[in-house]
């Protein structure tokens, strides 16, 4: 009986964020993903071959406003490790054992850890701090993923030890993914939120989470800057003079407000410009809504259980990139049909 009121006054300790996890000293001074070995050999040479703009080097967001505890969330904090050292990454929790990011956050890494209730990783605590995650099956590629293009740049954690009770904690949170009919809205012209951790105007890391608000943009305008990567899954931000996600977090969430109170992901930043957060070069995320019927598939259940069998791919041609979405939905679907 004593043994059960230990844990009861334990777990409400730690909703209560009286018990907190901290971040370890060694995980202060990291590199963004992109800045891996892995993606240094296999991206530098087809940026060089092409001539356009590289995914940008160990920054994130430039400008922005600090965030406060609670206000992200959702908002996750990844630690990612290779051979030659650690790495950080942003990310989002879907579900509360199901964290959204990046696919180049995943691959071509040995151990990711998801911390969550983080707005200081430095000096802050965690609210939350998964055991390692090194169980392949647990760490979910797109199949699609085309990683010298970036394409179908999506992947998802599994939480494996998180419990349902994490949500009762009062900083953590999930968000929602678009339904079908929120995924086939036009969103150019809207005001988006980015969250991350990343650098202030002087080029200084930044210890703290940060946000700013973008404007989404249509595809042909980006296009007109990333020619080799704009794709219908594809979704682009501008800059703008006070914030810029040119350097946003690799992995970290693009969120909307759909409905007054009602928030969900739109995005995960993908790749920007070489040339700077202040040069008006607009910023790729991957469009979460061209992905539902796979992620449909994982989030209802466990990762060795998923089903999934095919998506259909939007082809690499420019001529149409700006196609409708909610056609791609109806392919998709009527495809799944088929093959069941």
């Amino acid at each position: 009986m004593k043994s059960v009121l230990v844990l009861i006054a334990f777990l409400n300790c730690c909703l209560q964020i009286k018990c907190q996890f901290t971040i370890p000293e060694e995980y202060h001074d990291v590199k963004d993903a992109i800045e891996s070995d892995y993606y240094k050999e296999t991206l530098e040479h087809f940026f060089k071959d092409q001539e356009i703009p590289q995914i940008p080097r160990g920054g994130r967001i430039a400008g922005g406003e600090k965030a406060i505890i609670g206000q992200f969330p959702y908002h996750a904090l990844l630690y990612m490790s290779d051979d030659a050292g650690r790495y950080v990454c942003g990310g989002v929790l879907v579900k509360h054992n199901w964290v959204l990011t990046a696919a180049h956050c995943i691959e071509g890494f040995s151990k990711i850890e998801v911390f969550l209730g983080v707005v200081n990783r430095i000096d802050g605590p965690a609210a939350w701090r998964s055991e390692p995650i090194t169980d392949s099956k647990n760490l979910i590629v797109h199949p699609n993923f085309e990683v010298k293009f970036l394409k179908n740049d999506i992947g998802l954690i599994f939480l494996q030890d998180a419990q349902e009770d994490l949500l009762l904690h009062e900083h953590i949170d999930v968000i929602e993914i678009p339904s079908f009919d929120e995924g086939a809205q036009d969103l150019i012209g809207k005001e988006s939120i980015l969250s991350g951790f990343g650098l202030t105007e002087n080029g200084v890391a930044s210890k703290v989470l940060k946000y700013a608000k973008l404007q989404i943009i249509s595809n042909e305008e980006c296009y007109a800057t990333f020619p080799a990567y704009i794709v219908s899954s594809n979704l682009c931000t501008a800059t703008n003079l006070r914030a810029s996600p040119c350097q946003g977090d690799s992995g970290g969430p693009l969120t909307l407000e759909i409905t007054p109170g009602r928030k969900i992901v739109v995005g995960l930043t993908s790749f920007g410009s070489k040339y700077g957060c202040t040069q008006s070069y607009p910023v790729g995320f991957q469009r979460v809504a061209n992905h539902l019927l796979w992620l449909d598939d994982y989030l209802s259940t466990y990762p060795d259980e998923a089903t999934f069998i095919a998506e259909i791919t939007t082809p690499d041609s420019s001529s149409i990139i700006f196609g409708n979405t909610l056609m791609n939905f109806l392919f998709a679907f009527i495809a799944l049909k088929f093959v069941q």
